[in-house]
């Protein structure tokens, strides 16, 4: 093999190697973008379905909650009526759902109760079988729907005794047997027996024992249930809508897990049609049922990822053909520079011999150099050498250029008057414009500039001049040496645009995506964050690449101690990190964030994350809401029967631990459903409003108000005696006696004070806080009553 030959064989593995190498690191980057990419659109995914099957979730308990405190009530109220109901009931009319009270009326007081409800709702009210006007007939007892709130506008349930439809009474009899709400699905609708989409809860109500009896009859002490039905289709309905849209988003499958092993199907909105490439499950208890939730997107491409790996893997080959490119032409050219020297070499030894040899080797040497332009020009310009190489460059014939034209003929006129003026500015003289190459030939190096071809196509060069010396060191001209590099520029400009094509990617992606560096001994950087980390931490991606620690420096004083040890471990272990965690802005305030990323090692030691942030402060925002909802009432403000228990059972375990004793204020409103009917339902709400804010201000701050229904109020007084609780309700009857009302006239309470006592159970001092409550009303009203004393009128 000739050493040609050779030089070709070496240049061909030389640009197969750069080109295999080009796209091993393209797969890899395309890979690793697309792994990315997936992780991504499943987290995202499974957020917002988690998000949608909660809201359901928390539907549902708060339902429930909403059912125990109705219980609660008529347990502690004695009775119950349909103004009762309607105040404590809060429906949601997005969906049809029923709450009713089923009295439990033995077969021997039917005729007592029909008589009392005759009264209160008419003489034509009677108990009758669901879905017809047939009079049930029951030897042993009844359980009619005495009153009820519905959503249905087809719903007339008042009377109806749905004990003998199927599941019913199975569900009753389990839940007058534990004293704990039950659920029930898979049964019919009482506005429609063939829809079996239905799910009920009853909850039920015992007499002043609070629990079921220990007779072999659970109805003994039975004073009926509170009832909770609603239409699953209808719920599901509801939760796969998308509130700011007021479209569907996803579609819903609700099963029972009857077993571990086997699941029952409820209700589905899945089809053939329905696309389960992204699907979400989620299971919760409610009222002694495990429920499983399926959810899948109602347009799953939304979700998939796919652009942006599909973007580097343009990006990458489209670098392998440049860099492909760029190694050709160097290889080019230093073959072209080698021949070029052989040839000058040649020429130079010929000229010894000849001059007329000489000029023949020299217009060898010019025509050899077919892809570079080599003209030559006399002092003042004018063309004396133009080879083929500047004839395929701008397609004009060396007879049309020689002795007739300047390089001004195919140079880009507004490049060069731009060129000359600027020179002119900084050299303070003026110049022709051929000077503009020869001007700095002996500083610069070689300029970029635009040949305009005899087609009109205009191409890139890189042009060097330098200066032909005669004798005495006089110039007698110039020689210029040109090499097409159009599609070097292009290829460069390309490349240019994909990475701001990238950056434009990233940039709309939400929240921010980064990749973060732990060397091993502990400092930290970000080789790479995407720009909207700034609205994350108001730290531009310049400067989070620059420094870690300022990044840090942001994080919550209470939350960065548990941050950084969450990242240690996920570095020990390699497991994926993933937290909450508040930040502190100086514009926004406290932010809450959420981040999760997946960790790998390197060769030297360092620990590297690849993953995202987000923005979730109006999430957490929606959950301190929820939590607020279920615990404070919303008319006064103040806390609800559902926070009353574990408070007071703190209070309890603290008693029996040291010894140290709490005490009850039961506080109930004179004469106040005279007020309602005197002044309307508008003042009376008026009324316990005022009456909230002067409890919670004349109270002290470890005390705590509680709304137990209607206008009965309760204080729990934490670490003080009788003497104390005693006190404080005189102190509360008389600002309320003297607190200023919507209307001519005051409000007097009625107040009843116990203390725990050794052995006490907390329903146990409960009821003798009520009981002297009950002994200042048939006192005269207005005075607080304790053991057995009355304190003052």
């Amino acid at each position: 093999m000739t050493k040609q030959e050779s030089d070709v064989v070496h240049r061909y593995w030389l640009l197969g190697g750069v080109a295999a190498a080009c796209l091993l690191m393209t797969a890899l980057a395309t890979w690793e973008v697309r792994q990315w990419s997936g992780e991504l659109a499943q987290a995202r995914f499974n957020e917002a379905a988690h998000l949608r099957t909660e809201l359901i979730e928390n539907q549902v308990r708060r339902e429930i909650d909403q059912l125990d405190s109705l219980r609660r009530f008529i347990t502690l109220a004695g009775d119950l009526n349909a103004d009762d109901l309607r105040q404590m009931v809060r429906l949601n009319p997005d969906y049809e759902m029923t709450v009713a009270w089923l009295e439990h009326v033995p077969a021997d007081a039917l005729d007592a109760y029909l008589e009392r409800m005759r009264t209160e709702s008419g003489p034509g009210f009677q108990v009758v079988r669901p879905g017809t006007t047939e009079s049930v007939e029951a030897p042993e007892r009844y359980l009619p729907i005495t009153y009820y709130q519905t959503t249905d506008s087809d719903g007339e349930f008042a009377g109806v005794d749905p004990s003998e439809l199927p599941g019913r009474m199975q569900a009753m009899k389990r839940a007058a047997q534990t004293g704990e709400p039950v659920m029930t699905t898979g049964i019919a609708i009482l506005t429609d027996l063939e829809d079996l989409s239905g799910s009920l809860t009853f909850a039920p109500v015992y007499g002043r024992q609070d629990s079921p009896s220990d007779d072999a009859a659970p109805w003994a002490n039975l004073r009926g249930f509170i009832g909770y039905a609603v239409r699953l289709s209808a719920l599901l309905d509801w939760g796969s809508i998308n509130p700011e849209t007021g479209q569907r988003d996803f579609y819903f499958e609700l099963l029972e897990r009857v077993d571990p092993n086997g699941d029952r199907l409820l209700f589905s909105q899945f089809d053939d049609h329905t696309d389960q490439a992204w699907l979400f499950e989620d299971s919760f208890n409610i009222a002694g049922q495990e429920l499983v939730i399926l959810a899948t997107p109602v347009v799953g491409h939304r979700w998939a990822g796919g652009y942006p790996y599909r973007w580097v893997l343009g990006v990458g080959l489209g670098f392998t053909l440049l860099v492909m490119g760029i190694v050709r032409v160097l290889l080019n050219r230093n073959e072209r520079v080698r021949r070029e020297v052989a040839d000058k070499t040649r020429a130079l030894d010929a000229a010894l011999e000849s001059e007329k040899h000489t000029s023949a080797s020299l217009q060898g040497i010019l025509d050899a150099a077919e892809q570079v332009a080599i003209i030559a020009t006399r002092a003042d310009g004018l063309i004396r050498v133009f080879n083929i190489g500047a004839e395929n460059i701008l397609g004009y014939r060396a007879s049309e250029m020689l002795d007739k034209h300047t390089p001004l003929t195919f140079h880009d006129p507004e490049e060069v008057e731009q060129e000359r003026r600027r020179l002119m500015e900084t050299s303070g003289r003026s110049l022709e414009p051929f000077e503009v190459f020869t001007f700095n030939y002996g500083q610069a190096g070689p300029a970029t500039w635009t040949y305009i071809r005899r087609d009109g196509a205009r191409r890139q060069v890189r042009l060097m001049v330098t200066p032909i010396r005669l004798a005495g060191d006089e110039i007698g001209g110039y020689l210029g040496v040109a090499v097409d590099v159009t599609e070097q520029i292009a290829a460069e400009r390309e490349l240019v645009q994909a990475d701001q094509l990238l950056k434009a990617l990233t940039r709309n992606v939400p929240g921010a995506v980064y990749r973060f560096r732990m060397d091993a001994d502990g400092s930290m950087s970000f080789p790479y964050a995407s720009d909207g980390i700034y609205q994350l931490y108001e730290i531009s991606a310049e400067e989070a690449r620059e420094s870690a620690e300022r990044i840090v420096a942001r994080i919550h004083p209470d939350d960065r101690d548990t941050v950084m040890e969450m990242i240690q471990q996920s570095a020990s272990n390699l497991t994926r990190w993933k937290s909450d965690y508040r930040v502190v802005l100086p514009s926004r305030g406290v932010r809450w964030l959420r981040g999760e990323s997946t960790p790998e090692g390197t060769e030297d030691g360092a620990t590297v994350w690849h993953g995202y942030l987000a923005d979730i402060t109006e999430l957490k925002e929606l959950e301190q809401k929820l939590r607020d909802d279920a615990t404070i009432d919303p008319l006064t403000g103040l806390h609800n029967r559902r926070q009353l228990e574990p408070l007071a059972q703190t209070e309890l375990v603290l008693f029996e631990r040291t010894g140290e004793p709490f005490s009850l204020i039961m506080i109930d409103l004179d004469h106040f459903k005279a007020l309602n009917d005197r002044y309307g339902h508008d003042i009376g709400d008026e009324v316990l409003r005022r009456v909230g804010t002067a409890l919670t201000e004349g109270v002290r701050t470890s005390d705590v108000v509680f709304r137990l229904g209607g206008e009965e109020m309760l204080v729990l007084c934490p670490k003080t005696g009788l003497e104390g609780a005693v006190a404080l309700a005189e102190k509360l009857r008389r600002s309320l006696r003297n607190l200023a009302m919507p209307f001519d006239g005051e409000v007097t309470a009625s107040l009843g004070v116990a203390t725990i006592l050794r052995g006490e159970r907390l329903s146990d001092v409960m009821k003798r806080a009520d009981k002297k409550l009950y002994e200042a009303k048939k006192e005269g009203r207005n005075c607080v009553i304790h053991q057995d004393e009355r304190v003052e009128t």
